[in-house]
């Protein structure tokens, strides 16, 4: 997109896990980069909102999306039904097809959420009249593999929108700071006249991706970007408003177990523990603009920040839960407490199997291991860049200052940051704007004995040419083979059959059974696996004809 033109506009959107938002830039008359963060219109609530809830909602064959959604499920949550009505955090699932959910006797994948999203957004006036002479970028996670890029691009064409630029999360929200930067002047928080190397912590409502970028300015209107490590989890603010629904539940003493998603009790206790998040958030901010001057950086990097959160007080707030009318409080100090299973490392969290890795997950050791299987070492660090809607969460910045010990950096507004900065993709010039060149996670291949070999390791740089799989392999059809990939960290990850790719090599003719052959593959710079196959007795060679590409719970 960076040799596209400039004046003309240009429509970001941040498909977001739990929210949806859209900015659009503009080059006025003295070239002067504008951009508009777009309040988007919803049908069914009639009112214009900075963030389009990602919920569909569907209730007597009507749908409903965004905010009218979302008044519809906090209803659904208090009065339950008996069957399901909504589909939140469906992103989770974009690659995996043969993910399905059933309302109402229909059928919905997370593309069919994704599209419905995406005609929301595009029924909003101002971006349908802009859409058709303006150029529209989507971000995606920056270790989004092909699947779940191609979804994206599908459920975008199934919304009406035409050639869409796909561009990582991670990199928009650091072009959208750095566009803020150029307006400072004198207050510039980062001089990239030399590369710096920046930890990019994108913690949303659903997911968290990490990045290192090492970035560098070329001139007033051009970045060079260098992407040096990925990673990602589906950690985000969903988590913590669980953590604390458990921790409410342990100090009310409610009969409510833990992890029980499935359960309304549970449901209206996550609501509640949203509430608190942000509630407290703000009592926090009014605090250090009283005592620190509105100088959170001060509050950041100092000592006694836990300490001083025993001086912001309570919030309380009154509601039934299974059947009793509760009064609720949460100090400052709690709501660290609740949640900091998610920030901090516990060598006591012992991972005894594959369901508790969910429960254990946190901040510190996503981080850790990002860094860790990408050779990048933190000292070589030099800012932490933290973004996503969790970022309005003082209470998370100090505790990355403290666990990391660098300056912790976010931009003006960063729930609205990625939408921003896809806004701005053909504003400037960005040399390596593309995906990664290193693998987020390996690849491996089963072989006809059910054992896996790795076609490429996690940390190793695509594209990859013409490499063999060191295995015999025979045909068990006679009219093609199927070939199985699996990701995950290594072979010995228990996450590994959650992402089950299969591929087909169709016979031309009838090939008799048993004939053993070799695979030879190819992976490109978007992670694109080809193959062909080519059987030992006559050197004779098939390649990739057709692919069927599924996913397979458990």
């Amino acid at each position: 997109m960076n040799k596209m033109d400039k004046t003309r506009l240009c429509i970001g959107i941040d498909l977001g896990t739990t929210n949806t938002t859209v900015a659009i830039s503009r080059t006025d008359l003295n070239g002067v980069v504008l951009v508009d963060d777009q309040a988007i219109y919803q049908a069914g609530s009639n009112r214009t909102r900075d963030t389009l809830p990602s919920i569909l909602y569907v209730k007597d064959g009507k749908e409903y999306v965004g905010n009218k959604a979302l008044d519809l499920k906090k209803n659904y949550i208090q009065s339950p039904g008996k069957e399901l009505a909504y589909l939140e955090n469906t992103k989770l699932f974009i690659g995996a097809p043969s993910k399905k959910w059933i309302i109402e006797g229909n059928e919905y994948t997370a593309i069919d959420v994704a599209e419905r999203i995406l005609k929301a957004v595009k029924k909003d006036p101002t971006i349908r009249a802009s859409a058709e002479n303006a150029y529209v970028c989507i971000t995606v996670p920056a270790n989004f593999n092909t699947d779940q890029r191609d979804n994206t691009e599908e459920a975008a064409k199934r919304a009406g929108f035409e050639n869409v630029e796909l561009r990582e999360e991670p990199k928009a929200a650091i072009l959208s700071f750095l566009h803020e930067e150029k307006s400072k002047r004198e207050l510039q928080q980062i001089d990239l006249k030399n590369e710096k190397k920046i930890l990019v912590i994108d913690l949303g409502g659903g997911t968290c991706d990490i990045c290192v970028e090492g970035i560098i300015q070329s001139d007033d209107t051009s970045y060079k970007f260098r992407p040096l490590a990925t990673g990602r989890n589906n950690l985000g603010g969903s988590d913590f408003d669980k953590r604390i629904a458990i921790y409410l539940a342990q100090k009310y003493d409610l009969d409510i177990p833990e992890g029980s998603e499935g359960d309304i009790a549970f449901a209206q206790l996550c609501d509640i523990g949203q509430t608190f998040k942000e509630s407290l958030s703000g009592r926090i901010e009014d605090y250090i603009y009283e005592e620190y001057d509105a100088q959170d950086t001060l509050f950041i990097e100092s000592n006694s920040w836990k300490t001083d959160l025993q001086e912001v007080g309570n919030v309380s707030l009154t509601r039934e839960i299974l059947g009793q009318r509760i009064s609720f409080s949460l100090s400052a100090s709690e709501f660290l407490e609740a949640v900091q299973q998610l920030i901090y490392s516990d060598a006591s969290n012992t991972i005894k199997n594959k369901n508790d890795q969910d429960y254990y997950k946190n901040i510190e050791e996503l981080v850790k291991k990002t860094l860790e299987e990408n050779d990048v070492e933190l000292s070589d660090v030099d800012i932490i860049f933290f973004t996503g809607g969790m970022a309005n969460c003082i209470v998370l910045k100090a505790a990355l200052y403290e666990i990391f010990g660098k300056r912790v950096i976010s931009p003006d507004k960063p729930l609205l940051a990625v939408s921003r900065g896809a806004s701005l993709m053909n504003k400037y010039e960005i040399e390596d704007a593309g995906i990664a060149d290193k693998m987020s996670r390996s690849i491996m291949i089963e072989t006809q004995s059910g054992h896996f070999k790795k076609l490429i390791a996690a940390g190793e740089t695509v594209p990859v040419e013409d490499k063999v799989v060191e295995e015999t392999f025979r045909t068990t059809s006679r009219n093609g083979v199927v070939i199985r990939l699996f990701e995950g960290k290594d072979e010995y990850d228990n996450q590994l059959r959650k992402s089950n790719n299969v591929y087909t090599i169709q016979f031309d003719s009838v090939c008799e059974l048993n004939r053993e052959f070799q695979i030879k593959y190819s992976i490109s710079r978007t992670k694109q696996p080809k193959f062909t196959i080519r059987f030992l007795d006559d050197n004779s060679s098939y390649t990739l004809k057709t692919s069927i590409q599924t996913s397979k719970e458990g």
